[in-house]
């Protein structure tokens, strides 16, 4: 009976936990577009323009701290992740989402590209001058499919049917132990 309510919760509880952990996993993002921001406002009022071109991030003296989930794009320069599938590079001519990446004199959309799972989409954001965070497409986590589904849950069980035996292998000891 109580398998049954162990495979209940961990069927329940499974997905919302995969669903958090990609989410964490955008705070990198997020986080590194505010910095960028904020670099970009600095560069503005030093040379009364924005950061753009081929070395924007190089010439605003940026970099993600830390090995990176996420590829950051400003103006035509693009520092790529260092952690997790390689988001590409940016595509020649067809840019396939709404906003683009870009910097002038007056204005600038920096962007975040990511992978916060295995699957193809990616996870992608934008940031403007206006200070503007928008998450434009948002890395969906996979469902688990049967199989890996039920290895997981077998994993539980495993687990807390051996904590059930040191459990029982502990009060066998009390009990033999005189007093």
């Amino acid at each position: 009976m109580w398998l049954l309510i162990v495979f209940i919760i961990v069927g329940i509880a499974l997905p919302n936990w995969l669903r958090f952990g990609a989410k964490s996993l955008q705070s990198e993002a997020k986080t590194n577009l505010h910095a960028i921001w904020t670099t970009q406002v600095a560069y503005l009022n030093e040379r009364h323009t924005f950061a753009g071109g081929p070395a924007a991030f190089e010439n605003m003296n940026w970099a993600p701290a830390g090995q990176s989930r996420y590829a950051y794009f400003c103006g035509d320069e693009v520092i790529a992740n260092e952690v997790g599938s390689p988001v590409a590079q940016r595509p020649g001519g067809d840019w396939p989402y709404p906003v683009q990446p870009a910097s002038s004199a007056t204005g600038f959309t920096c962007m975040a590209l990511g992978n916060t799972d295995s699957d193809p989409a990616l996870d992608v954001w934008s940031i403007n001058d206006q200070k503007q965070l928008v998450n434009l497409q948002f890395d969906e986590v996979q469902s688990l499919s049967p199989a890996k589904f039920w290895v997981a849950v077998g994993l539980f069980v495993l687990v807390a049917v051996a904590a059930v035996v040191d459990r029982a292998r502990d009060r066998r000891r009390k009990k033999q132990t005189p007093a």
